[in-house]
């Protein structure tokens, strides 16, 4: 609340979190994974990484919108320009993860597909659900 000045924001911030979840289960059902510890851990190191992306969007966001664009100009404008960062840090991220999620080991592929597929669903949905999240709520 306080680093936005608001308190709308930090919970379009929270609504991300379901995104990464999302991600994750089905990640682990169609891999057929056991939802063990590590891939809770997985899933908690992902929602670190879904919330950083958020708030560097809205941040973003605030930004253009300090400079006088309109709300829908801002988060259009936002989202144009931080799309190429949060896409090549997900792919980079994923492809690290990949040798890992074809070792065979009982013990983190599991983490390693819950970050993977969350990571990848849980960054394409933030991606257009926080600009239209924020475009919706936060009224001039």
């Amino acid at each position: 609340m306080i680093q936005f000045n608001s308190f709308v924001q930090p919970f379009v911030i929270l609504l991300t979190l379901p995104l990464a979840f999302i991600g994750s289960i089905a990640g682990l059902l169609i891999t057929g994974q056991p939802f063990s510890f590590t891939a809770i851990l997985g899933i908690a190191s992902l929602i670190g990484i879904v919330v950083n992306d958020a708030i560097l969007l809205l941040t973003f966001i605030n930004r253009a919108k300090d400079d006088g664009m309109s709300i829908y100009e801002s988060c259009k404008n936002s989202s144009n320009q931080r799309f190429v960062p949060i896409m090549v840090t997900t792919a980079t991220t994923v492809m690290a993860l990949i040798p890992l999620s074809l070792s065979g080991n009982e013990m983190f592929t599991p983490l390693a597909v819950a970050l993977m597929f969350g990571l990848i669903v849980a960054t394409v949905l933030t991606l257009v659900i926080i600009p239209v999240l924020f475009s919706t709520l936060i009224k001039k």
